[in-house]
């Protein structure tokens, strides 16, 4: 599993929307595109890949000296593998 930081403009994006949008909007019988939030573009966006494909994320918004983490999702068959982990350290 490779971890790196994506912009909106990167291919995986899409993935990354995807992925928060089925685990975590998706559920609560939210309309696609609620995963999308204003601040997605000054956004860090860290994406865990397998194979070519986004297995998990999360995206950290900076606010001054620190910032907030939003929609932290791995996808189920990669769930307790580490992703998360290794994405929140």
């Amino acid at each position: 599993m490779e971890f790196r930081f994506i912009t909106t403009a990167d291919p995986l994006y899409q993935q990354e929307l995807a992925l928060r949008f089925e685990l975590l909007r998706k559920p609560l019988n939210m309309p696609q595109g609620s995963e999308a939030f204003p601040f997605e573009e000054e956004s860090l966006h860290l994406v865990a890949v397998e194979g070519g494909r986004v297995v998990g994320c999360v995206l950290f918004k900076p606010e001054g000296n620190s910032g907030r983490i939003f929609q932290m999702a791995v996808a189920k068959d990669f769930q307790g593998r580490g992703a998360g982990t290794a994405m929140s350290l």
